[in-house]
């Protein structure tokens, strides 16, 4: 009797059909387009904004459920400014008493301006004056640009989690 309430209970509800839909990946509604705007570069680190672009054009539309479009018939825009990019103290351990330290981990920080602005309602839907993060790397293994790219793909972690955070 029990087994036969729970294939009832099953049936009713594959039946009746899913009520829950998942659109947008945390923007509201109306935004299916987005628009990627290059981050202004007033670093002194070539290339950055390139590699931040790219990043964001492959992540960011699969991620917030969007599809990229031109800006002039976006719903919204991302847009930005890398504001400093620099490398602060590596972690170092003595490798023996009176030899050389051994460089364990090295850092770049990059820190952005970001904002997601909704083009049809004129109004920002996220924005982060300030956003800083790390990018690790082990320079005996690694080169600077493998923590540059560490950095990257946090900022477009953050991003998106500041657009999901909104709605």
């Amino acid at each position: 009797m029990v087994r036969l309430a729970s294939l009832v209970a099953v049936a009713t509800l594959f039946l009746s059909g899913c009520v829950y839909s998942f659109t947008g990946g945390g923007l509201p509604r109306h935004i299916r387009t987005i628009a990627i705007i290059p981050f202004e570069n007033v670093t002194p680190q070539a290339g950055i904004s390139t590699d931040l672009y790219t990043r964001m054009q492959q992540q960011l539309p699969r991620d917030l459920g969007v599809r990229l479009a031109e800006e002039r018939v976006a719903d919204a825009v991302i847009r930005g400014r890398i504001v400093a990019f620099d490398e602060p103290p590596v972690v170092a351990r003595p490798t023996q008493p009176g030899q050389q330290l051994d460089v364990v981990q090295a850092q770049v920080r990059v820190t952005v301006e970001a904002e997601i602005y909704d083009l049809r309602e004129n109004r920002p839907l996220w924005a982060n004056r300030s956003l800083s993060v790390i990018g690790n790397y082990r320079p005996d293994q690694e080169q600077l640009l493998t923590g540059q790219a560490r950095a990257i793909e946090e900022i477009t972690r953050r991003i998106i989690e500041g657009a999901q955070s909104q709605w």
